[in-house]
């Protein structure tokens, strides 16, 4: 019997070490003072965890399209932000601003989405990029005297 249980635990370490080595850091894979903008047409939307996924069919400079895959969030910060299963669907045309990815071509990480009626559906909470560098301090008042 203990030697099950020992059995059992070492597959779920494995298991576990696994989901802990895929899960990744934001600077290690976009440059966060790179930024581009793309639009084209939402081909597929995989609201789920750890990282929620957009694909986008972008028109290409030579005439032809490409397939971007566009990170963001997870789920539940998606849900507070008012970024629902609904919110983007097959089809949809948007314009949306992201971070590059350093060796992955035609990848995001997104901040922010525009629908084609013109509403910003999220925007990505710069709070951790200002706090790490990546971007300048706000701006803040002078102190009254």
């Amino acid at each position: 019997m203990q030697r099950h249980v020992r059995a059992l635990i070492f597959f779920a370490s494995l298991c576990v070490a696994g989901a802990v080595q895929a899960h990744h850091s934001f600077p290690a894979v976009y440059d966060a003072k790179a930024r581009k903008t793309i639009n084209g047409v939402v081909t597929q939307m995989l609201y789920q965890n750890p990282h929620a996924r957009v694909y986008l069919r972008v028109k290409n400079d030579e005439g032809g399209e490409d397939v971007w895959e566009l990170e963001t969030q997870n789920t539940s910060f998606l849900r507070r932000g008012g970024w629902l299963p609904s919110s983007v669907q097959p089809g949809d045309r948007l314009t949306i601003e992201g971070n590059v990815a350093f060796a992955i071509p035609k990848r995001l990480y997104i901040q922010t989405v525009t629908q084609e009626n013109g509403h910003v559906l999220w925007v990505q909470d710069p709070a951790p990029l200002r706090e790490e560098g990546y971007l300048p301090p706000t701006a803040t008042a002078e102190p009254k005297k």
